[in-house]
């Protein structure tokens, strides 16, 4: 400990080995180290950046979120990274979501992208419709990664327990729009995973809406009864289509092509 009380406080030694210094300090228990750290964040030597980033994620107190945010987009990916790690702990201020989802939008760098993705799920149902919203707005482009990584973040199981009926209807819809076979996987495999009463009601609903689109109110209402008489009470109503066929017919056996 004396050799990096030592370190830190030789104003000749470079800034990043001083800081690092500092941030040992930290974790061994001299608090008073704090504010040298958080002043280190704007420091010009990115080595001392990066260790006071680093550090961000083991302080005691609650740091000031908009403190952290204004160092999510660090010209160093690594400081980023350890920033986003932070956001993940200090979780005061659910607006850190918007910040985090849009990083996540922009970066095809791994560690910061699952940095980011991870802290994401630790904020619940608060990161649910950000997610959702990227996913709709980034449908159509080629990035298909970053749209693989927002997947992930609503996969965390701390996010999937809060989905609601709307949520998941949500999520149905960006299944359909996805063009990406990779995406659409990861969808459909959370889709099944959400798999109950809420997503069936979704889907009834979705069949009802487009059926209403094509064939009119009236039309929707009625296929919608005739549906749930028959795969849910196991009658078979009045207005489900049949067709005849001879006995002959059944005993020589129809071709599937038939």
């Amino acid at each position: 400990r004396a050799l990096l009380s030592d370190l830190q406080a030789d104003a000749s030694e470079a800034e990043g080995i001083r800081v690092e210094a500092a941030a040992a300090l930290y974790r061994l228990g001299d608090k008073q180290h704090r504010d040298y750290l958080v002043a280190s964040l704007s420091n010009t030597d990115v080595l001392a950046r990066r260790a006071a980033a680093y550090c961000m994620t083991y302080l005691n107190d609650e740091p000031d979120p908009a403190m952290l945010l204004a160092h999510l987009d660090d010209a160093d990916a690594v400081v980023c990274t350890h920033i986003a790690a932070a956001l993940g702990v200090h979780r005061s201020d659910p607006s850190a979501v918007d910040s985090l989802v849009s990083v996540l939008r922009k970066t095809d760098t791994n560690a910061l992208g699952n940095a980011v993705a991870q802290s994401l799920g630790e904020y619940g149902a608060d990161a649910i419709d950000p997610v959702l919203e990227a996913l709709k707005y980034d449908a159509k482009s080629e990035h298909w990664t970053r749209r693989q990584r927002l997947v992930t973040v609503l996969a965390n199981p701390d996010v999937k327990s809060h989905f609601d009926e709307d949520q998941e209807f949500a999520l149905y819809e960006q299944w359909q729009r996805e063009t990406r076979d990779e995406v659409k996987g990861d969808l459909a495999r959370l889709l099944e995973s959400l798999e109950g009463a809420e997503i069936n009601e979704a889907k009834k609903t979705l069949a009802d809406h487009i059926t209403a689109l094509c064939h009119g109110a009236d039309a929707a209402r009625d296929a919608r009864e005739t549906a749930e008489k028959t795969f849910e009470q196991g009658q078979a109503d009045a207005g489900l289509p049949t067709v005849g066929l001879p006995d002959q017919d059944l005993q020589r056996g129809i071709a599937a092509f038939e």
